[in-house]
């Protein structure tokens, strides 16, 4: 460790925050699991909130940032005020895991998806069960509201379909086939014209949402993990399990730029400014991918994170900022603004504030 970051008054404080907060399991000595912990950068403890009973496995912010969603291997949603941590919701209706939670572009309405085999539609203001959608024969991966209408909905399944669905009469109005394997992601353009999947066959698909394939991205070496469609509908963004993220020109289907970021992201998607791409680890600039070189092979270039948290470290412009113990590694990350959200295999929520 640093000599500066490990004697800094800052880190102290914030060792001593991690004491206090603990609930021990005085056998095995961490926190009990469901704990929710909010603390400042500087070491100012904010609460000790009762939380999930299993790990996190997506967190992700209202639209306004005022409520953060958090989905759980504990088969439940929670929603929390992004401001004091408190809870407002908790979501219940999936029988198993759920795998990601998505808001509405207006941020009235949350959805859901789990590897129940569905897909929930929730009131995000009341926290009532709108819709479960049920049709995919194996996990759900991934859900997304159409930007340009509420009631449409796009799923992705472990069975390698994209489900396209009325959420007020709980059908699906076409399955979309074409992978070879599980679908891990789905998102639309910002205008709800097009489609974008990842999938485990390692590649990249372009639908349009009246029902037909647009392209396909081939170049990753592994599965595809994420991908998302820039807000000009000029360029996709991916991430996968070969350790790398890619930028391609969605007309010509060419990789434009690759980032070797050196870990497995799990989902990627433009910021709405786009000059950063958001990560389920933090953000990353745009300025650090390198283009491809006229020949076609790849210049990687290390990444220099701007708020990032890589296994032991919370990163701030490519620095060393917080370091976290073992029983604070994250599972799923969130950004926004001067806030950084942790997710824990625990069950515990951190909120950062900067």
């Amino acid at each position: 460790m640093p000599e500066a970051i490990r004697t800094g008054d800052w880190l102290r404080r914030w060792a001593q925050v991690i004491r206090n907060s603990r609930r021990c399991d005085t056998t095995r000595g961490w926190p009990e699991w469901g704990g929710v912990d909010l603390w400042t950068k500087d070491g100012l403890a904010r609460g000790l909130l009762q939380g999930h009973s299993g790990g996190i496995n997506c967190l992700t912010f209202s639209p306004d940032s005022h409520l953060i969603a958090s989905a759980s291997s504990d088969k439940t949603v929670r929603v929390w005020n992004a401001a004091t941590g408190t809870v407002w919701h908790i979501l219940e209706g999936h029988s198993d895991n759920i795998r990601n939670v998505r808001f509405s572009s207006d941020g009235e309405f949350l959805a859901s998806c789990s590897a129940d085999k569905t897909a929930i539609i929730w009131h995000a203001g009341t926290g009532a069960l709108c819709s479960k959608l049920e049709g995919h024969s194996d996990t759900v991966n991934d859900i997304a509201f159409s930007p340009a209408d509420d009631n449409m909905v796009a799923s992705c399944s472990a069975d390698m379909k994209v489900g396209l669905w009325d959420v007020s009469t709980r059908v699906c109005s076409r399955f979309l086939t074409g992978h070879s394997d599980t679908v891990n992601s789905i998102a639309f353009s910002t205008d709800g014209e097009l489609l974008v999947s990842g999938s485990a066959d390692t590649t990249i698909r372009l639908w349009k949402t009246a029902g037909s394939a647009r392209g396909i991205l081939k170049g990753h070496l592994l599965p595809v993990n994420s991908a998302a469609i820039s807000p000009d509908n000029k360029l996709v963004v991916s991430c996968s399990d070969d350790e790398t993220v890619r930028i391609w020109d969605a007309e010509t289907e060419l990789v434009k730029s690759v980032l070797l970021t050196g870990t497995a992201f799990r989902s990627v998607c433009f910021s709405s400014c786009g000059r950063y791409i958001e990560t389920d680890r933090g953000l990353l600039d745009l300025d650090l991918f390198s283009p491809v070189s006229p020949a076609n092979s790849l210049v990687l270039q290390k990444p220099d994170f701007t708020a990032f948290v890589a296994k032991d470290w919370l990163k701030t412009t490519g620095k060393n900022t917080l370091w976290l113990p073992e029983e604070y590694h994250a599972t799923s990350v969130a950004t926004y603004s001067g806030v950084v959200v942790l997710g824990h295999s625990t069950g515990c929520v951190s909120f950062i504030c900067f």
